[in-house]
Order: C-alpha cells, then sequence, then structure tokens
C-alpha cells in the first residue's frame, strides 16, 4: 500500500507533468505560423514506469528519486516537422483535462484528510 504523504507527493509529481505538457503544447501552438520552428515534444513515458516499477517493488525512496528528476529535460525539438494545430490543440485539451482531474482528486483527498484531523468539525 501507497502511504498517503507519498500519493499525494505522486499526485503533485504527475500534475507537474502535465504542466509541461500543455506548457509544450502551447508554445508550438504559437509557433504555428513560424517557418522551420520544429516541433517540440515531451514525453514521460518511461519516467512514468520506473516510478510504478519501484512502488511495486516497494521502493518508495527509488521512486522518490525518480520523481525528483529533472522534467524540463524531457522533451527535445524535431526540426523540420511541421506543426500540425489540430493535433497541438488536441494536446493541450488532453494535458488540461487531465490536470483538472487530478488536480481535484487531490483536493478531495486533501478534504478527506483536513476531516479526519480535525474530526468533522
Amino acid at each position: 500500500m501507497i502511504p498517503t504523504d507519498f500519493s499525494v507527493e505522486l499526485a503533485s509529481w504527475v500534475l507537474s507533468q502535465k504542466r509541461v505538457e500543455a506548457r509544450t503544447a502551447a508554445e508550438n501552438i504559437a509557433a504555428v505560423n513560424i517557418p522551420n520552428s520544429g516541433v517540440k515534444t515531451v514525453s514521460f513515458t518511461n519516467h512514468l514506469m520506473e516510478v510504478r516499477a519501484a512502488i511495486e517493488s516497494g521502493d518508495i525512496d527509488g521512486a522518490r528519486e525518480i520523481m525528483n528528476q529533472d522534467l524540463k529535460n524531457a522533451g527535445e525539438i524535431m526540426p523540420g516537422v511541421s506543426v500540425s494545430l489540430d493535433a497541438e490543440v488536441t494536446n493541450l485539451s488532453a494535458a488540461q483535462g487531465k490536470y483538472k482531474a487530478i488536480a481535484k482528486a487531490l483536493s478531495l483527498k486533501m478534504g478527506l484528510m483536513k476531516l479526519a484531523v480535525t474530526g468533522g468539525k
């Protein structure tokens, strides 16, 4: 079982990823009319798989170490690839939707923790 404080850390980490994904999509949208600007991409798949493996093996400290890696270096610029406005709007919308869902779940968890601490008062 994942400790409560770690689940909050994990949710915050995923929120950071979604912020980076949304910012990257927004930057691509802004550069849609700039010739040869290239497409910026980010992927956290490897990070997520490593964290999941660490959690499943019970290595919470190892998961924290992976989570402390710099998220800014998870992306790359693909020069010469033109930006697809529709794809980037979809990416932005998906990142924002996931961010909102995770933030709402985190808020509910905090509300339950507050209720437990205050004894319902």
